[in-house]
């Protein structure tokens, strides 16, 4: 239930965050779109390695080898870093021939370039966290303290920023996704403190009544 309840949560953020986008214009959201897809696209990878990470992260806590499960979750969250580096090097020389694809304006064409250029520097974090909280906390059977800091980060960080970014400051699309990143850096901060601790790792197969 708190994994369902921070899925539906996390998705309504979501459509704030379009909201705004699309207030700021037209050009904006067709970016943001366009970006997206590159997003997408490249997630791919690392929704696969955040399953496996889970599998086996979960493996180790029911074999009851608590410190391996860990040892195994720092392993990939290591692995997804560099990997997540490495993407975004792929996704800085993409760039413009992803851009020549889509028949834009100018001003759309130069958001496209500007929100690849900030998915490629902050790939790496939000790839981090993913694997922090599917592959690790969410093994661990930690699922409501992950759910109340993805609710923190995203709607006291990440939705007001946004809101301000676009409604009070209107600024521009790709300065206003910079600042929704933000929550992404604070949800580090107390995430890997969670990991750190070890105190998410919930042995419930062989839980005693």
């Amino acid at each position: 239930m708190p994994a369902a309840a921070n899925e539906m949560m996390w998705s309504f953020g979501i459509t704030i965050y379009n909201v705004v986008y699309a207030h700021i214009g037209t050009d904006s959201i067709a970016a943001i779109n366009i970006n997206a897809t590159i997003e997408e696209l490249f997630f791919v990878l690392f929704i696969g390695l955040a399953n496996a990470c889970a599998v086996m992260v979960g493996n180790k806590i029911g074999a009851g080898e608590k410190e391996t499960s860990f040892e195994y979750g720092r392993r990939f969250v290591i692995l997804a870093i560099i990997s997540a580096l490495a993407v975004g090097v792929v996704v800085v020389f993409v760039r413009e021939p992803v851009i020549s694809l889509y028949d834009i304006s100018a001003h759309a064409a130069e958001n496209v370039r500007w929100l690849m250029l900030f998915f490629a520097l902050t790939a790496w974090l939000r790839v981090q966290n993913f694997i922090l909280f599917i592959g690790a906390l969410r093994a661990g059977g930690d699922t409501r303290y992950a759910m109340f800091t993805e609710l923190f980060s995203i709607w006291t960080i990440g939705v007001p920023l946004a809101l301000l970014g676009g409604f009070v400051f209107h600024l521009a699309v790709y300065w206003v996704y910079l600042l929704v990143l933000t929550e992404e850096a604070v949800k580090s901060i107390i995430i890997i403190q969670r990991f750190v601790s070890r105190k998410w790792i919930h042995d419930l197969v062989n839980i005693t009544a």
